[in-house]
């Protein structure tokens, strides 16, 4: 039982400008272009200890948290929750192919439901200290790269690099990376109207850490998962009984990223990304529930955003979905809403997307 408390907690804490740069020259733009590509790696690969604030901002306001972590390398990582106080007992351990965690009792599992925030633990305990992007090739083609200066960010000389759409209304990014070790030391992210969605900042880091000696230790926690989250390439987990929808048209610049499917509740679901590098767009769906169907013509009268398309919140984000063919499709994105609205408009059968080779 206390084993399955654990993995909710840990489901609840990690599932849920356009035109070009003026004034600087191409082998400017390519030098800084190729620092970005570095500090992904190098956020992913140097060891380091130290002390970030992980903000994330919705419409139902700002979360904030302050994280000790002690990377080994890529796969091995011990993370320390010092804010807010309620969790600052929780240690999480990722090692050997799993995450750890501190066992805790039913009673304190109840008392910390309510500072646990789906979407901004996914990305603070995920990959909090690093802004990645869903194909770095892509992105070039939609967005540049621009130096706006030099900084300092916990001690340490640090470039400033903006991030710009070529196209309006697309997210956009700050990144500050370190001079020496090239990791990402503070950035934050925009999305398509200019607000504040996230922001990571090292109060004090060790980079290079070398002490290093042994495998990060989960003596005395409790495994609750594997690490086998979302998938970078295509994955059927679960076998689909239907013929998934595409919109007619993506938003421009978008390319397919990647399938999925897993096992939910309601029945299998099936994930289809879409990115331009920066911004997703996600289209989850699934075999409509008899109660579903029930309401399906009052969700059409109540349609808000467009006509045959409905809306609803979930975590301080926006998800539409309208039903079609038996099926409920779902869209969230960092988009303009208009364009999450229009690819949901007009839906045409995926039989392709179940053609392709697994891997």
């Amino acid at each position: 039982m206390m084993g399955k408390l654990h993995l909710r907690v840990l489901i609840a804490l990690l599932v849920i400008g356009s035109g070009v740069a003026g004034g600087v020259s191409a082998a400017a733009d390519d030098e800084y272009t190729e620092i970005l590509k570095q500090s992904i790696q190098a956020s992913k690969e140097v060891p380091y200890a130290g002390v970030f604030t992980y903000k994330h901002f919705t419409s139902e306001g700002e979360w904030e948290t302050w994280l000790s972590v002690s990377r080994r390398s890529a796969s091995e990582k011990k993370v320390e929750v010092l804010y807010p106080k309620q969790l600052s007992e929780i240690a999480i351990v990722q090692s050997e192919g799993g995450l750890w965690m501190t066992p805790l009792k039913e009673d304190e599992l109840n008392k910390i439901k309510d500072v646990i925030k789906p979407v901004a633990w996914y990305r603070a305990l995920k990959n909090g200290e690093v802004l990645e992007f869903e194909d770095f090739g892509l992105l070039m083609r939609n967005y540049y790269v621009k130096k706006e200066g030099h900084v300092e960010v916990a001690g340490r000389p640090a470039w400033k690099l903006a991030i710009r759409s070529r196209m309006p209304k697309r997210p956009s990014a700050i990144i500050c990376v370190d001079k020496q070790t090239k990791i990402q030391l503070k950035y934050e992210r925009y999305d398509y109207d200019g607000k504040l969605v996230e922001s990571f900042e090292f109060n004090r880091v060790d980079a290079p850490y070398q002490p290093f000696t042994e495998p990060l230790s989960h003596e005395g926690l409790v495994k609750v998962a594997d690490m086998n989250g979302p998938p970078d390439d295509d994955s059927i987990q679960e076998e689909i009984h239907f013929t998934p929808m595409k919109p007619a048209d993506l938003p421009k610049g978008f390319n397919r990223k990647f399938v999925h499917s897993w096992k939910g509740r309601d029945g299998a679901i099936f994930h289809v990304l879409y990115t331009d590098g920066f911004a997703g767009l996600s289209l989850y769906q699934r075999l409509q529930t008899e109660e579903e169907k029930k309401n399906a013509d009052k969700d059409q009268e109540d349609a808000g955003v467009c006509a045959k398309v409905n809306k609803y919140s979930r975590h301080g984000r926006d998800v539409y979905f309208r039903d079609v063919d038996g099926l409920r499709v779902s869209a969230v994105g960092d988009l303009d809403p208009c364009e999450i609205a229009l690819a949901l408009s007009e839906l045409k059968p995926g039989e392709d997307l179940l053609k392709i080779e697994q891997k």
